[in-house]
């Protein structure tokens, strides 16, 4: 376990109290860290989170990570109306196959 920088104790995964947080030996060390949240309408749907073992993130990085977030919703987004509609068109192809053998 490696200790890190921070307030308060939490347990570590032997459930021993500790000072600081700690961050288990097979973690990556990460340097920096950047989300983007993924917004449908009004709702977050989802985060992206990128992280580097190595230098920081700068605004094009943001700036790339952001746009990427976007074509992310719209995939999200398109797939849960295509699931929406695959099962409106399931259902009314039930309804039409029971009107036609009435």
């Amino acid at each position: 376990m490696r200790q890190l920088r921070g307030r308060g104790n939490i347990d570590d995964q032997r459930g021993q109290r500790g000072e600081g947080l700690v961050q288990p030996d097979w973690m990556p060390r990460d340097r920096s860290w950047l989300g983007v949240p993924l917004f449908s309408k009004d709702n977050v749907i989802g985060l992206l989170a990128l992280s580097r073992v190595e230098d920081s993130f700068n605004e094009d990085d943001g700036l790339l990570a952001t746009t990427f977030g976007l074509q992310a919703t719209v995939a999200l987004e398109n797939a849960r109306l295509y699931e929406e509609v695959t099962g409106i068109n399931q259902v009314m192809s039930v309804w039409l196959q029971s009107v036609s053998r009435n």
